[in-house]
């Protein structure tokens, strides 16, 4: 009576569903820090809440959590930080400079 059911086609169907899910958010998280590990020592122009227009600046790291960015040469209205610390909270968007992607 202890016999063992055979996998049914549906539960089957989900263990490949849940490796491919993994497989591929193992790709995302791969391709997101390595993305991140090229951004470093970057040209960046950031928007955020608090000022109304782009600010320039060297995204120099991220903390573990992405909840800060450090930078250098950050340009403001009011002059130039030599270093910096943005909550990621305060920040609409990071612009990278096409120069500095390409290469």
């Amino acid at each position: 009576m202890d016999q063992a059911q055979p996998q049914s086609s549906e539960t089957t169907t989900e263990i490949d569903t849940t490796e491919k899910d993994q497989k591929l958010n193992f790709k995302c998280r791969d391709e997101f820090l390595h993305f991140l590990s090229c951004c470093q020592g970057m040209e960046a122009s950031i928007r955020m809440y608090e000022c109304s227009r782009n600010l320039k600046c060297r995204v120099e790291a991220f903390d573990p959590q992405l909840k800060y960015i450090g930078v250098s040469n950050l340009t403001t209205p009011i002059g130039v930080e030599k270093n910096a610390i943005i909550r990621a909270s305060d920040l609409i968007e990071v612009k990278y400079l096409k120069e500095e992607l390409s290469s």
